[in-house]
């Protein structure tokens, strides 16, 4: 197994995860992280925002996003 497919793995895992136990700033995190190995931005993103609405201070989360945008070329008004 290849190290793409098992970040693709580790991705389904998690979203069954959430699926059945609710989606938590940590699984939420740990989703965007694999989306961010695979290159998905914007699947990242929309994960972190999630992650954002749950607890807009958690240090995790700050620093995950600002890679997430950084890596997209954002701005850095945005960040």
């Amino acid at each position: 197994m290849k190290g793409g497919e098992r970040i693709q793995e580790s991705v389904q895992i998690i979203e069954s995860l959430i699926e059945k136990y609710g989606a938590s700033v940590l699984l939420l995190n740990s989703l965007a992280l694999g989306f961010l190995q695979l290159k998905k931005y914007n699947e990242a993103e929309k994960q972190l925002l999630l992650a954002m609405e749950k607890n807009t201070s958690d240090a995790s989360t700050i620093i995950n996003l600002i890679t997430c945008y950084t890596l997209q070329g954002k701005s850095q008004d945005i960040i």
